[in-house]
């Protein structure tokens, strides 16, 4: 019913500087709104992580509810949607 928003507060992109990491990692949770940022990697060949992770590992394969990714720019990172 009230899910936890991520983002920026007031006008513009918040900036969040992942190095070698995550930006953003939402592991086997719901309730979640990503939205308004702008998230930066050191680069494809030394980042590790990704601009956006949503990993879910509950038995069951259990659907998680109400995640919301908006209005998010990503760049400089070493995995991709499609791995």
């Amino acid at each position: 019913e009230k899910p936890v928003t991520i983002g920026s507060y007031g006008t513009g992109k918040a900036r969040i500087l992942a190095g070698n990491g995550y930006g953003v990692l939402v592991r086997d949770a719901g309730g979640i709104v990503i939205e308004d940022l702008w998230i930066g990697g050191s680069g494809p060949k030394l980042n590790h992580g990704a601009g956006v992770a949503v990993v879910n590992t509950l038995n069951g394969s259990r659907k998680l509810e109400h995640i919301r990714i908006r209005r998010v720019e990503a760049s400089g990172f070493g995995r991709t949607s499609k791995e």
